[in-house]
This record gives structure tokens, C-alpha cells and sequence, in this order.
């Protein structure tokens, strides 16, 4: 006969309920797996099944045991995360370094010449000091040019150097913000949760599959990123201003584009005083090399935009629009226009749920992760480099687990192993799932936006409940 259980302790029901969904994660993808290895003889398509499917069994399985404990401590929860993250950069690097050979290319695909976005993006187009041979703006040939006076090949490795510093810089920026996300935590406690969160992200960061690809072409998104969250870390540290802010934020709007939605936090917390920052120092750096390189780059811009390179490595809307099409003969341009649309819906819901209630520090820190997801999708050139822009959202995320009080209940196992599939599946290379339906990661993002949302009301309505 079974011992009743001890006061406080749940029972066999109770914590089955609070793991049945990484329990059915884990099911589907033992029955997906078992049925991939029955039906594919391919080796090519039955090797990318595999690597899209056999995650969802094991971070359903470590998810289920770490529900099933019930252990919620903050250490704790980092152990589980350390696990999914370790075992992700085994299945992601390791493992196909030893079957497919020890090459770059088994994780990206590699041009002939090392760095060509650098020597196409910056350095040629900065050595003429035109945009005509450019489609990125003017501001970037400055950045050119300066690169230019070292030769392409002492440059390239100036570019790289540069392009650690900064991937360095937005992991230690990014951990910083996600230590304002819990507001109970003060003192000696946001310098344990920061330091957790720093070890982990820069982990996954180094190992994961963006910053590899961003690395081997020597695009500038790392640069990018890392003046949008200096963008976040300023509104923050100057309250009263909006220029310095502003600045940041112009910069990197003038390396990539995309950064221009963080506008709406310079909005939300400096209101009508922020347009004219905002306004004078976009101006001024797209005016920077004279108005001639600034219409062509417009004009670049929007015939690059209409005519995008489309493949399963460019996870926008319109690339995964292309996957379906290529692979299901699906192809309509209201599909489309529906995957723009779920995208900007999720953004606009999340950014309402936050601002709804007034401004505060942690509000403002998942707004600006809610930007980045949207970064990625809704530009029509979204390719795989610019993963790296998640490394914010999913930092947010993993900070609502280490920092919550109580046992999990079954909604927070359903976001942690939606989570855990999110860190190893965007880290893994699109190579090693292509050529499948599976290998285009804008449902991850999409994913992603779906998961801060539900966060938001799961671990605030935990908050609303202890603090009453």
C-alpha cells in the first residue's frame, strides 16, 4: 500500500497535470522519430527529419523530469537550462562535426570567398564612397571607408575582431536588462541572476548557428544589435533625455535598417520630446555622405526588398512563404500577406499588454524584446545571421524561470519546454534540417513571440497573486 502523501507534497495527479504537455512534446516526438525511420529511405531527407523531430522527445523529457521534481529554485532551474542548452551544442556542433566531417561548411553555407558581405557590404562600396555598389545605408560607407585604409585583408580581420567586441558587448548589455525584468529583485539578487544569465546566453551565443554564419560572411548585424541594446540600456540611464538614447538607436538604424521599431520605447517613455531626436540624428546620419547616396540606397533598398534572395536559410515571412511554396506547392499572395500579419498582430498584443498599466523598468526591458523577434520576420531579407537578434528575447524568457518563487504549475512546464526547443532548435544550423518543410525558422520566431506573451500573463499573474 502506498504512503499517503506528506502534507504540501502533490500528489501522483496533481504532477502528472503539471507535466502533461512535456510529456506529449516528448511522445510526439518518439512517434514523429520512430515514424521518420519507417517511412524516409532517403539518408539526405531521413538525416534533416531526424534533426527536426528527435529534440522534441528529449527537451520534453528533460522538461517532464524537471516538472515532475518540482524543483523551482533558482539554481535549480539553471541546471535544467544548463542541460537543454549543453545537450542542444552536442546535437547542434558535435555530433555533426564527428558524421558529416570536421568543416565549416557542415554548418553554414560557405562562399568561396571568406567574408563576403564584409567585402561586398562595407569595404568595396566604402572604397568607392558610393551607393551605387551598395544596398546598406550611407552611413556604412563611412564605416567602409574606414576599413578601406587597412587593405581588404587586414580589414576583414579588423571587421572580425570588432564583430567579437561587439557580440561580447551585447551579451553583457543584454544580461544587464534582463536583471531589470524581475522587480523584486534588488542588491546582491540582481548580480546572482544577472551572472546566471550572462554564463548561460553567452554560452548558447558562442555555439549557436547565427553568430557562426554571422561571422563567416562579416555582416554587421552584430553591430546592429549591439547599439539597439545600448539604445534600451540608455532610456533607462537617462530618463530626462532622449538624445543619448536617440543617438544609439540612429546609429544602428543607419547600419540595418530593421532596428527603427525600438522607436516606439524611445516614444512610449520620452513621448513627444523624443521625435525630434529621433527625427534630427536619423536625418543626419542618412544625409552623412551627401543626398545623392542617400536616394540611391532608397532606391536600392526598395528594389532589393521587392526582389529578395529566397531559400530555406532566409526565415522572413516572405522566405517561409517561399519554403511552403517550394515545398507543398503552396503559393498564393495572400499567404503571404497572413505571414506578415501574425507577426505584427503578436507584436502589437504584447506591446499593448505592456504599456496598457504605465511605464516601469521591466516593462520596458520586454517591450524592447518584443521588437526583436519582428526584426527578423518582417523585412523581406531575413537570413539566418540575424538569429542573433534573439538572443534578448530568449534571455527574457529564461530570466521569468530564474527568477520565479513557486513550483511550476503546468502553464510554466509549457513555456519552459517550448522554451528549451526554441534554444536548441534556433541554434542548430538550417543545413542539417534542410531540405525539409522544417528548415525555415520563422515559426521559431514566431514561436518566440508567442511564448512573451504568454509569459507576461503567467508569471504577472504569479506576481499580482503573491504580492496579494
Amino acid at each position: 500500500m502506498d504512503n499517503p502523501p506528506s502534507q504540501g507534497q502533490p500528489t501522483l495527479r496533481e504532477r502528472l497535470f503539471a507535466v502533461w504537455f512535456p510529456l506529449a512534446m516528448c511522445g510526439a516526438g518518439v512517434l514523429l522519430t520512430a515514424v521518420t525511420l519507417i517511412v524516409f529511405g532517403d539518408h539526405v531527407a531521413l538525416r534533416a527529419l531526424l534533426a527536426g523531430v528527435m529534440p522534441l522527445a528529449w527537451v520534453g523529457a528533460v522538461t517532464a523530469v524537471a516538472g515532475w521534481r518540482r524543483e523551482s529554485l533558482p539554481a535549480h532551474t539553471l541546471r535544467w537550462l544548463w542541460l537543454i542548452v549543453v545537450i542542444g551544442a552536442i546535437t547542434n556542433i558535435a555530433i555533426p562535426l564527428a558524421t558529416r566531417g570536421a568543416s565549416l561548411s557542415t554548418f553554414v553555407p560557405v562562399i568561396d570567398v571568406p567574408g563576403i558581405d564584409f567585402r561586398e557590404g562595407l569595404y568595396k562600396p566604402g572604397l568607392a564612397f558610393s551607393n551605387e555598389l551598395s544596398i546598406w545605408p550611407p552611413f556604412t560607407l563611412v564605416v567602409g571607408w574606414l576599413f578601406a585604409r587597412l587593405g581588404a585583408t587586414l580589414g576583414y580581420a579588423a571587421h572580425l575582431v570588432l564583430l567579437l567586441v561587439a557580440a561580447a558587448a551585447s551579451v553583457m548589455m543584454s544580461s544587464d536588462l534582463v536583471s531589470r525584468v524581475v522587480p523584486s529583485a534588488r542588491g546582491e539578487e540582481r548580480h546572482i541572476l544577472r551572472g546566471r544569465v550572462l554564463a548561460l546566453t553567452g554560452f548558447w551565443f558562442a555555439v549557436s548557428y547565427g553568430l557562426i554564419f554571422e561571422l563567416e560572411r562579416g555582416n554587421a548585424n552584430l553591430y546592429a544589435l549591439a547599439f539597439s541594446l545600448l539604445c534600451v540600456v540608455l532610456v533607462l540611464k537617462y530618463p530626462e533625455s532622449a538624445w543619448f538614447p536617440a543617438i544609439a538607436l540612429a546609429i544602428a538604424v543607419n547600419l540595418k535598417v530593421y532596428p527603427a521599431v525600438l522607436a516606439v520605447l524611445l516614444l512610449w517613455r520620452y513621448r513627444w520630446r523624443a521625435l525630434l531626436p529621433l527625427i534630427a540624428t536619423n536625418l543626419v546620419l542618412l544625409l552623412v555622405t551627401g543626398p545623392k547616396n542617400a536616394i540611391l540606397f532608397l532606391e536600392g533598398l526598395r528594389a532589393f526588398g521587392a526582389k529578395p534572395f529566397l531559400w530555406a536559410g532566409n526565415h522572413s515571412a516572405a522566405g517561409f512563404a517561399f519554403t511552403l511554396s517550394d515545398t507543398f506547392g503552396i503559393s498564393s499572395p495572400w499567404i503571404e500577406s497572413l505571414l506578415l500579419l501574425v507577426p505584427i498582430l503578436l507584436w502589437a498584443a504584447t506591446a499593448a499588454v505592456i504599456m496598457r498599466s504605465g511605464w516601469s523598468e521591466p516593462k520596458a526591458v520586454i517591450l524592447s524584446a518584443a521588437c526583436f523577434p519582428l526584426m527578423n520576420v518582417i523585412p523581406s531579407v531575413g537570413h539566418d545571421y540575424k538569429l542573433i537578434l534573439t538572443l534578448l528575447p530568449l534571455s527574457v524568457l529564461g530570466a521569468f524561470f530564474l527568477s520565479a518563487p513557486e513550483a511550476h504549475d503546468w502553464r510554466r512546464n509549457a513555456i519552459f519546454a517550448c522554451l528549451g526547443l526554441g534554444l536548441v532548435m534556433i541554434g542548430r544550423s538550417t543545413l542539417l534540417i534542410a531540405p525539409t518543410a522544417l528548415a525555415s525558422k520563422y515559426p521559431l520566431i514566431v514561436l518566440l513571440q508567442v511564448l512573451l506573451l504568454c509569459a507576461l500573463y503567467v508569471f504577472r499573474k504569479a506576481d499580482r497573486e503573491e504580492a496579494e
